[in-house]
This record gives C-alpha cells, sequence and structure tokens, in this order.
C-alpha cells in the first residue's frame, strides 16, 4: 500500500509495540511534512491517545503545538465520556429496576475489557440494544431520564415507506440530552443492515453480563466480532480505533474465539465479505492475527473481492481516508430499487434481498 508520512505514524502509534522495528516511530516522524494533519486525523480517527501515548514512550519529538493540540483533544474526550458514563449508570440502573434487558455495544464495553487503559477508546455515544417487544418501555425510560428523541433520517424514511417492502427491518432511533452532551442510539438489532436479522433470538441466548456495567449484557465474543466488523464497513473504515477494537478483541482472546461460529454467524447474516474484508484491512495495518483457514473461508469469489478492493481501496484506508458507502453494505427501504443494487452485489442473504426488492417494485 501507498501509505503518506502522516497516516504511516499514526498507524504505526496505534500498532501493538511488538510490532514495530527499533526506532522505527522516530524514522517515520522524520519524514511528517505535515503535523497539523497529524494531530486532526488522530483527532478525527478516535487514536489520539495512542499517539501520545507512543510518542511518549519512544521518546519521539513532535512539534509543541501538535503535543499540545493533542493533549487538548485528550483532555475534552475524557469530559465527553465522564458525561456518557454519568448518563448510562443512571440509565441502566433505572432499566435494572424495570427488568429490561438490555444489551450494551461497542465503547463503554470494549474500553473496559480489552483496551490496556479506557482514556485509549474514546467514544461518543451510548449504543444500546433491546428486543423488539421492549422497545417502547426502553423508549418511554429513556425519556423519563431526561432525554428526548430526536429525527433520524434513515429510520423516518424507512418508516415512510416500510409498507412496501417484506423482509425490512428498523434503524435506530436516537435520543439526546436537551443541551448536548449525551446521545443514545436504541437498537433493535446489533447489526442494522435494513433486513430482518435471521439469529437475534439466538444473540440473545449467547450475550454474556458486563461485570463493569451492572444490569447490562454485551454480545458473545464470536457476535462481537461480527458486528464490530459489520459496523466499520458501514462507515467505510472512517475511523482507525473501530479498526483497533477488533485487533485488541482479536488478540485478547487468540486461544478462545472460536472461528467456526463466527464463519457460521456471518454466514447466517449473509456477511462474510463484510467480515472477511474487515479482519483483512486489520491483519494489514496491524498485524492483527487472523489465522489464514478462517480469512479464506469468510473470502467471496475473485469477482466481489474486486469490487471490494475498488469500492473501498485498501490505499484509501491506509491513508486514513475512509468513505462511507452505504447503499454498497445496508438495504436501504426508501430508496428506489436501483438504490438497492449495490448490496445486492457486494452482500449476503442475496435472495431476502432480491424479495425485498420485487416488493419495493411492485407494491409502490
Amino acid at each position: 500500500m501507498r501509505i503518506s508520512p502522516e497516516a504511516r505514524f499514526i498507524t504505526r502509534c496505534v500498532r501493538a509495540p511488538d510490532g514495530l522495528l527499533p526506532r522505527e516511530l522516530e524514522q517515520i516522524a522524520q519524514t511528517v511534512q505535515d503535523w497539523q494533519a497529524v494531530a486532526e486525523l488522530a483527532a478525527s480517527h478516535g487514536v489520539v491517545g495512542w499517539v501520545r501515548q507512543s510518542v511518549a514512550r519512544d521518546g519521539v519529538p513532535i512539534p509543541p503545538f501538535v503535543a499540545d493540540g493533542l493533549r487538548s483533544a485528550a483532555l475534552a474526550q475524557v469530559a465527553h465520556i465522564a458525561r456518557l458514563d454519568d448518563a448510562l449508570t443512571k440509565i441502566l440502573a433505572a432499566l435494572r429496576a424495570a427488568d429490561l434487558p438490555v444489551i450494551l455495544l461497542k465503547g463503554p464495553v470494549l474500553s473496559r475489557l480489552v483496551y490496556p487503559d479506557p482514556s485509549l477508546r474514546p467514544y461518543s455515544d451510548i449504543d444500546l440494544n433491546v428486543r423488539e417487544p421492549d422497545e417502547e418501555r426502553v423508549s418511554e425510560l429513556l425519556l423519563g431520564t431526561g432525554l428526548v428523541e430526536v429525527p433520524h433520517g434513515a429510520e423516518v424514511e424507512r418508516q415512510l415507506h416500510a409498507h412496501h417492502v417484506h423482509g425490512g427491518a428498523a434503524y435506530h432511533r436516537v435520543f439526546m440530552a436537551p443541551g448536548g452532551g449525551v446521545m443514545v442510539e436504541l437498537h433493535l438489532d446489533p447489526l442494522q443492515m435494513g433486513l430482518r436479522p435471521t439469529r437475534e433470538a439466538a444473540r440473545w441466548e449467547r450475550a454474556q453480563p458486563v461485570t463493569v456495567w451492572p444490569g447490562a449484557l454485551m454480545l458473545s465474543l464470536e457476535d462481537q466480532l461480527i458486528q464490530l466488523s459489520v459496523h466499520v464497513h458501514k462507515h467505510g473504515f472512517s475511523r482507525l480505533i473501530w479498526l483497533k477494537d477488533i485487533d485488541l478483541l482479536v488478540r485478547a482472546n487468540a486461544d478462545t474465539l472460536d472461528w467456526h461460529a463466527v464463519l457460521a454467524g456471518a454466514r447466517a447474516e449473509g456477511l462474510t465479505s463484510s467480515v472477511w474484508y474487515t479482519l483483512w484491512l486489520a491483519s494489514q495495518l496491524f498485524g492483527t492475527p487472523i489465522p489464514a483457514g478462517p480469512l479464506r473461508a469468510l473470502a467471496p469469489m475473485p469477482p466481489v473481492r474486486w469490487l471490494y478492493y475498488l469500492v473501498w481501496p485498501p490505499d484509501g484506508v491506509a491513508n486514513l481516508h475512509g468513505h462511507m458507502r452505504r447503499r454498497a453494505v445496508q438495504f436501504l427501504a426508501a430508496d428506489s430499487w436501483r438504490g438497492m443494487l449495490p448490496n445486492l452485489v457486494l452482500m449476503g442473504r442475496r435472495g431476502a434481498r432480491l424479495r425485498a426488492i420485487a416488493s419495493a417494485v411492485l407494491r409502490r
């Protein structure tokens, strides 16, 4: 991959130390021409803490204004996470009192379980997954904590067109604190692919308690890996920290991760290509130890692989220029049938997608 010195420096800062050559960071730093870009990219990709930690560990000299900018960004992240954690504690207590089960997704779980320091994993919102029959009760509870619901474009559009589409699924609902600073996304399934999931009941059966968040559950290890892979793919590989989630999750559970279960779960939901490409990118950028066998089993046929490289160029991701292409991943019921075609080619469960497209064409 052709990678700019700025992107290479950031990525190497986020790599595990044993994946670096002696003095590698110092040598790359000498080639950086735009330090302002380093500070901005580190902040936008959620890896400020990693850059600061690596620079301090290896004694890499960086311009004072960059060090000051990174420090300010880190302090802002800590303050924002404190507000989110305070809100989450209150929400989980209310859910527990109402005997409403909830699966907590992504940042608040991962930062405590796989990151060496929680401050290295910033997050900007709270993602809650609830059972469909509990949706309205949980919504009322969130409103009772002082949050207000705000329209979410994709879900509003889906509801307007839902009666046209067979097999479609809800997107998330959004709740926010009136003064800002806290946002909660309420999910009915953790994948958010626009198609009704095939294994939601089984996912709940496999969910495990989160000891660091009393009252919350988390996805099983294998389900987490699938969900995280699809999430970063859905967002066009636009944040490096989301790939780091996967790197650390795999490393921390290398001896217990059931790759057969990952493959089975990805196949059932039509996500093998998505999981394959995300894991492959993590292995390229971070040296994530993905076994060759599972990676081969997940990989699509060569024409689809070529399309993945074309739609989400590895060089673009490596240069920290990921780009969201939702229509290529998610099934968007509000789209015209032509808008639904890209993910028919690039994703699985093509039969379900074809039926949904046919229902959209015939019933509109």
